[in-house]
């Protein structure tokens, strides 16, 4: 019983790392043209990352990566793999090359026909009918499978198998239900709470079953509880990935000297900025009191709230997207930024270290901010000269 346990947990982890890596991989190897929109964005190798946009009748040359909340994808072909993360994630009448990886709250798959592996994640996953794979990996809380694949491997709450897998299936669930139209040519093993009956339509080669009780010991009731917060994280994270990754092209967009200007000022000033961000961070209270106890000074009170406000919320995406200039400085902005915020808000799932990130991040901006304010009032009252002068002498530092 514990053993088929620890394969659930180490399905879902394995999924989450092959999802991520491949994700950053792929990331990794793209080049410097963007093309289209900050929404729609295509490389020189032929990659697509679509955001928030439903596809319909597209041919896409190589990787897709689609994120958002509430999309669908109809009578398109992809000539590699289909990366995909959501709130409710509709594939119809698709043609994928490659291999179809998705983590969402909801999926449903019908006549996609994947050439390689499908490994998929969710709170309700539907993969109908005309829907094939070589080998399915599956891990949510509902999962209905009425597809064909040639190996299953499925871990969640409530399993309905009622497709055709040309080889072996094996499913871990607390109820597991076998429909009539399912075929297992090879071994099916089921680890459930209850024995599924298989009925006489259904073609099962070999059948195996294993006692998993609902109530499991205090123990791995801790442990599981522990794996499913963590696991909690991550998908949170994922569904938050696409929109951090918005908000830090909307800086490259809008302001793309910011992004590329905090990296140089701390690898120029790797000590005096993070302090300059801490000392205003401890400050800004202060500030904020003193302001408050005089009427004249409420109104600036308001906005210096508002901007601390705003620096906080959007500091790990600005962050994100500066790391990512400073790690890839070679790679175009737009990439760079994204692969840098969608690290950056991943890693907040991580205990401690997530907490330690943000707040650094928040320091990382404050200590940007204030240090540019500072930059500018010493160019007040100079001549043009002086200030041509010291612009080169900027230009020639950041070179060295």
């Amino acid at each position: 019983m514990k053993k088929m346990r620890k394969k659930s947990i180490l399905l879902l982890a394995v999924m989450m790392i092959a999802l991520l890596a491949g994700s950053v991989s792929a990331y990794a190897a793209t080049t410097a043209d963007v093309e289209t929109d900050v929404l729609d964005v295509k490389d020189s190798a032929g990659n697509a990352i679509v955001c928030e946009k439903s596809v319909v009748s597209e041919n896409f040359g190589e990787d897709l990566y689609w994120f958002g909340n509430e999309m669908s994808l109809n009578d398109s072909k992809i000539d590699n793999d289909l990366l995909a993360a959501g709130y409710t994630l509709t594939v119809n009448n698709a043609d994928i090359k490659g291999s179809l990886r998705t983590a969402s709250y909801s999926l449903n798959l019908q006549n996609v026909d994947v050439a390689h592996n499908m490994t998929v994640a969710g709170n309700i996953l539907n993969i109908s009918g005309n829907t094939k794979a070589k080998s399915i990996y599956a891990a949510g809380n509902e999962i209905s499978f009425s597809g064909e694949c040639e190996s299953l491997n499925i871990a969640g709450n409530s399993v309905i198998l009622n497709g055709v897998v040309n080889g072996d299936a094996t499913i871990d669930a607390n109820e597991v239900t076998i429909g009539s139209n399912a075929v297992v040519t090879g071994k099916l093993t089921v680890s459930a709470a209850d024995e599924s009956t298989v009925p006489d339509a259904a073609q099962i080669g070999e059948y195996e079953y294993h006692d998993s009780p609902n109530v499991p010991d205090e123990d791995a009731v801790e442990a599981v509880s522990a794996g499913a917060r963590f696991l909690h994280k991550i998908f949170n994270r994922v569904y938050w990935v696409p929109a951090m990754i918005v908000v830090a092209l909307f800086f490259c967009l809008v302001i793309p000297g910011a992004v590329d200007g905090s990296g140089k000022m701390l690898l120029k000033k790797p000590v005096a900025m993070p302090i300059t961000g801490l000392v205003t961070l401890c400050a800004i209270p202060v500030a904020l009191i003193i302001l408050c106890i005089t009427f004249i000074g409420l109104p600036l009170a308001g906005l210096l709230a508002l901007l601390v406000a705003i620096a906080t919320i959007f500091a790990v995406p600005f962050a994100g997207a500066s790391a990512g200039r400073i790690v890839l400085p070679k790679m175009n902005i737009w990439l760079s930024s994204i692969i840098g915020s969608a690290v950056l808000t991943l890693a907040l799932a991580v205990p401690f270290v997530g907490g330690l990130i943000k707040f650094l991040s928040i320091l990382y901006v404050l200590g940007y901010f204030v240090q540019k304010c500072y930059e500018q009032i010493k160019t007040i009252g100079k001549k043009p000269e002086q200030e041509a002068a010291q612009a080169v002498e900027e230009v020639q530092v950041n070179e060295q």
